[in-house]
């Protein structure tokens, strides 16, 4: 029996982008797994947990995508490590995010950075609205940083029906 090719769909950017409901809506169309990390969001202020995530659990992660060639759609990743880090002026491995990365392109892993035009009037319950103008530049700096197929695409209409067939056209 032929296996189909493995996806691994990473959905990133800042707070209030839809992330979580574009993952979903995903994941339901192309019937591959979702995973969330329902710990992320207690542990935002922690500045040892994503740092220990990214050298602890992602290599595991890895191994796991490499050894059976499951597809997955994750809801943040790595390469919330790069831009949070940085906003939040806390330390990281960037070398160890290099390595990190080169392996999930070696697995052509696709990497989709949500985002808006035009944050104003809009706040969220975790990250401050100062910040996410910061977050957004550094999923910029990141997309130079990557060696993974990185996608921008816009929010601003709202249109998860879109936004879902937008993913989908770049990676079929």
């Amino acid at each position: 029996m032929r296996r189909q090719r493995q996806l691994i769909l990473v959905c990133e950017g800042a707070d209030i982008v839809g992330k979580t409901n574009i993952g979903l809506a995903l994941s339901n169309k192309l019937r591959i797994p979702y995973f969330k990390n329902r710990l992320e969001t207690p542990s935002l202020y922690d500045k040892h947990y994503f740092f220990n995530t990214l050298k602890y659990a992602q290599p595991i992660v890895l191994q796991l995508l490499e050894q059976t060639r499951q597809s997955i759609i994750f809801d943040r990743s790595y390469p919330s490590e790069f831009v949070y880090s940085q906003v939040y002026n806390r330390g990281t491995d960037f070398d160890l995010l290099a390595s990190i990365d080169k392996r999930y392109s070696k697995l052509d892993t696709r990497i989709f950075i949500f985002e808006r035009e035009n944050y104003s009037g809009l706040k969220d319950d975790i990250i401050e609205s100062d910040k996410i103008l910061a977050v957004r530049e550094k999923y910029h700096e990141f997309a130079k940083f990557t060696k993974c197929k990185i996608n921008f695409v816009n929010v601003d209409d709202e249109n998860l029906d879109r936004e879902v067939d937008e993913v989908i056209s770049t990676i079929t």
